[in-house]
């Protein structure tokens, strides 16, 4: 039987659901998303194959009450903002779906190195690339850490997608959970913002400099 959920999700950007025009403006983004579920899903080993239908139902099922419960918060979106909205979504769902079943996994860099045999030639690429960028930005003092992930979305959605976990992030960061969500929200941050998350007490806070120097060092 098909999934009611799945099936409302994939409907055409002519075929709206009912509600507000902003649920219009997501309507599109939706068969995307749903693809980006499942390859998050793929990118956790850690799950078992039975399982994986009902993890993208119940990431997609949160994805959508949430759209439909902040339809304004919603409408002013970037693309981008979603697209790394529901990766973390993904994941949060395969998390509560392992801790469901009393196993805690902690997906390694070594361990997520066998998925790229499983991928595509040039989604294998692109992971062997943000492994390697993950593995650069971990030798960065913290404050360089920060600068790089704080002003980039997109470069949060590639660790998240091809499988950095958010616990792992959260700890080079080092931050709370609830300082990253409050971040995370603002994100992509100014140079003064990240310099006053760095530096509080500071009322300039340190020098940035240019990030293109900081990604050569990666």
């Amino acid at each position: 039987m098909d999934n009611p959920i799945l099936s409302k999700l994939q409907t055409s950007p002519g075929d709206p659901p009912s509600g507000s025009d902003g649920a219009l403006d997501r309507e599109g983004f939706f068969a995307e998303s749903l693809k980006l579920i499942r390859k998050v899903i793929a990118g956790r080993r850690s799950v078992l194959a039975d399982d994986v239908p009902d993890i993208s139902q119940e990431a997609a099922l949160r994805l959508w009450k949430w759209l439909t419960k902040f339809e304004d918060k919603s409408s002013r979106m970037a693309e981008a903002d979603w697209k790394s909205f529901t990766a973390r979504t993904a994941h949060n769902e395969v998390n509560r779906n392992l801790s469901n079943r009393n196993k805690r996994i902690e997906t390694s860099l070594d361990e997520t190195e066998a998925l790229g045999t499983e991928l595509d030639a040039s989604s294998a690429e692109t992971f062997v690339l943000v492994k390697t960028v993950w593995q650069g930005i971990c030798r960065l003092s913290l404050y360089q850490r920060q600068a790089l992930i704080f002003n980039s979305v997109d470069l949060v959605l590639y660790l998240f997608q091809f499988g950095i976990e958010e616990n792992e992030l959260l700890a080079k960061l080092e931050l709370t959970r609830e300082s990253w969500e409050r971040i995370l929200a603002r994100m992509p941050l100014t140079d003064i913002e990240i310099a006053e998350i760095a530096n509080p007490n500071s009322a300039n806070g340190p020098k940035i400099g240019n990030r293109r120097r900081l990604r050569r060092q990666i």
